[in-house]
């Protein structure tokens, strides 16, 4: 008994389909008798249920090895049922038998039994179907069942396979020897066995312009180019494309006969040209029986094949190389373009600052006179006022409090009101108490030091003239504080404006924000500025050009808060060559996938109609500080985001951008 197979293969079995009682009854007799029990066999007794057996194999882990089938079977034929067995997946490997009275003229069997078999012919059927499974799908275990090997069977594969092999090897050698030939001694040898294998054909020789293959022609024949020039063109719509004259082989109309019978390219003879026609069918025919043809036409075939295939190597990496200089001339030409852009932003702003200039310039110039006859018409005034007041009676005492109004700083409310509630408390009169605080007498006292001894009427006189130089000190206090506040105006839009684009030195950096802030005073009245500065060095730098750092970061800041909450200036020496420059505003911060994007040219995150811009303040931030040497960071959190401006104290000399 053979050793048990390892659980990795699987076991081979007979499976027969049988319709007769009898003839199962005898089948199981002689299948005994040649398998014993190195093979087993399972018979059933109609096609439904073999097939439903293969279906249950798989799973079992065997395999149908040989499958023997009655022509006569109650639900089927024989032939039909093998037919089927072909195809299912479980018996694609199997080795077929009929048993029929007279076999059919064609099936899917592979041995056919007729007539009442003989117990020898069913032994010698079984060994030799079951050795060819074997060999063909599982030769590893034709030890296992020696007694059933069919040994000639074996002998005559091996003395086949041997030849084969003989062919072979003498192919490879010759193959190989071939290889040392350059292509055009490999040519000439082909030319000789085309001479041999077909008999001596004769050439035709074609003048210059001759088509000898035409694009999208059927082609049943190829051509040997023995001699002359020949050129491959292919036309796609209204272009013809030539192709170089090298990639063009000794065989023309191989690639066509491969390719559905129709021609891919043109070739059409430069010169005086000889082929040989070599029609398909001949051409099979030699290929099918002359070894020594075959190799060297194979051969042949390889060169034209590996020229082609290196020409077309060569084109793709041609048109790689030309992509990667048309991609770096893109790249280039964007680069050029963006810095096009920046240059033109740059010359924008430029021209808008010096318009800004020109024009403050011109305002702060016409201010100047107007505001300093203001002023200077006010001292007069008050002056005069205060001569024509002593001239009065009690002109003394009324001159005190006009004086006193006009160097008074405004009350708060609060306080104003709680001095009110006092003394109409003291006085048991409201509306006297009001008019009393209002001129600055906020007790009982002091209204008794004015008026102790004056009758009701005189003492209303008496307040009437006090209220009258109030008004008109606090007047008076009012157009002189107006002024200064105007002059301060022009003077801080002097500064910021100034446009003249040169290198100023000893440059005060607090003056400069301070001048920004008053530019903004009127966005500024509902938010809290914080002033941290520290004792910072003079820098030499752009005027304008530092200024309008100042009013991007501010303007982006009380626009994040809108107009409410902190701001925090902070000034230091981070080093002894820089001074640092922090704004930190309470706003809701900078969304984190923004935070990157936020110096990029023309990116903004203002939405909606009531907002407007450009993306380009922090942009030009960027370009001023990195001209003047220094760096530009940002950090953002709700409620929390920083500008830091760092600017060295004597920046690289660089040309200057205007033109004035």
């Amino acid at each position: 008994m053979s050793p048990k197979p390892p659980a990795r293969q699987r076991t081979p079995v007979i499976l027969c389909a049988v319709g007769d009682a009898t003839d199962r009854e005898r089948l199981r007799r002689d299948l005994t008798a040649v398998c014993g029990t190195l093979l087993p066999f399972e018979i059933v007794g109609g096609g439904g249920e073999l097939l439903a057996r293969l279906d249950q194999l798989v799973g079992e882990g065997k395999v149908a090895a040989v499958i023997v089938v009655a022509e006569s079977l109650p639900d089927t034929t024989g032939s039909a049922l093998l037919t089927r067995i072909q195809e299912h997946p479980a018996g694609q490997r199997s080795q077929r038998v009929l048993l029929a009275e007279r076999a059919p003229t064609s099936g899917a069997w592979n041995r056919c039994l007729e007539g009442q078999w003989a117990q020898g012919d069913l032994a010698a059927c079984i060994r030799a179907l079951f050795t060819q499974h074997l060999v063909t799908h599982d030769i590893g275990r034709i030890n296992d069942f020696t007694d059933l090997i069919d040994y000639q069977l074996i002998g005559r594969t091996l003395a086949r396979v041997s030849q084969q092999c003989a062919e072979l090897g003498a192919g490879l050698r010759t193959m190989f020897s071939r290889e040392m030939m350059s292509d055009e001694e490999l040519e000439e040898v082909l030319l000789a066995e085309i001479n041999r294998a077909f008999n001596n054909p004769v050439p035709r020789t074609v003048p210059p312009g001759t088509v000898l293959l035409r694009q999208g022609q059927r082609v049943d024949e190829i051509l040997i180019r023995i001699s002359g020039r020949v050129q491959l063109s292919r036309r796609e719509g209204e272009q013809e494309k030539i192709f170089h004259i090298r990639t063009v082989g000794r065989i023309i109309g191989l690639l066509a006969l491969t390719q559905r019978h129709e021609a891919f390219y043109t070739c059409k003879a430069l010169s005086e040209t000889r082929v040989i026609s070599l029609p398909l069918d001949r051409l099979q025919a030699v290929l099918a029986s002359d070894p020594q043809f075959t190799s060297t036409f194979v051969s042949v075939l390889i060169r034209s094949l590996v020229t082609r295939n290196r020409k077309a190597v060569a084109l793709e990496l041609e048109v790689e190389s030309l992509n990667d200089t048309l991609e770096a001339e893109r790249d280039h030409l964007r680069e050029a373009l963006a810095e096009l852009e920046r240059a033109h932003l740059r010359l924008t702003e430029s021209e808008k600052m010096a318009q800004l200039g020109q024009l403050s310039a011109g305002i702060t110039h016409e201010l100047n006179n107007p505001i300093a006859a203001i002023r200077r018409a006010a001292d007069h005034v008050a002056e005069d006022i205060a001569s024509l007041v002593r001239s009065l009676p009690h002109g003394d005492e009324l001159c005190r409090m006009l004086e006193a109004a006009m160097q008074s700083a405004p009350r708060p409310t609060r306080e104003a009101r709680a001095l009110r509630r006092d003394l109409a408390e003291q006085l048991g009169d409201e509306s006297l108490a009001r008019r009393l605080v209002e001129i600055g007498v906020t007790s009982a006292e002091e209204l008794s030091a004015l008026c102790g001894e004056l009758t009701p009427h005189q003492c209303e006189e008496r307040l009437s003239a006090l209220e009258q130089q109030h008004r008109l000190g606090i007047s008076l206090r009012n157009i002189q504080t107006s002024a200064e506040r105007v002059a301060g105006l022009v003077k801080s839009l002097r500064s910021y404006a100034r446009t003249d684009g040169a290198m100023v030195a000893d440059v005060d950096v607090h003056e400069g924000i301070e001048d920004t802030l008053g530019i903004f005073s009127h966005a500024l009245r509902g938010v809290e500025v914080e002033r941290r500065y520290g004792d910072l060095p003079r820098i030499t730098c752009m005027v304008g050009e530092i200024n309008q750092i100042w009013t991007n970061l501010i303007s982006n800041a009380l626009e994040a808060m809108e107009n409410q909450g902190h701001l925090t200036i902070e000034t230091d020496v981070p080093d002894a060559g820089h001074v640092r420059v922090r704004l930190i505003d309470s706003g809701p911060g900078i969304a984190p996938e923004n935070i990157g994007r936020i110096f990029d040219l023309n990116f903004t995150t203002r939405t909606g109609a009531a907002q407007f811009g450009l993306g380009i303040g922090l942009a030009i931030c960027r370009e001023i500080v990195t001209r003047h040497g220094g760096s530009i960071t940002v950090e953002s959190v709700p409620g929390r985001t920083r500008f830091t401006v760092t600017l060295p104290l004597n920046p690289p000399q660089f040309p200057q951008e205007r033109d004035r």
